[in-house]
């Protein structure tokens, strides 16, 4: 699993570009 920090802070900018897609990327980077 990647440090909680890194997926945070990825996912921040995630939101802002892709909503709909945010929750999805960072589960599949938490599982990667």
């Amino acid at each position: 699993m990647r440090p909680v920090y890194m997926i945070s802070g990825g996912i921040t900018k995630f939101k802002k570009a892709h909503p709909d897609k945010d929750f999805r990327l960072m589960v599949k980077q938490a599982f990667d």
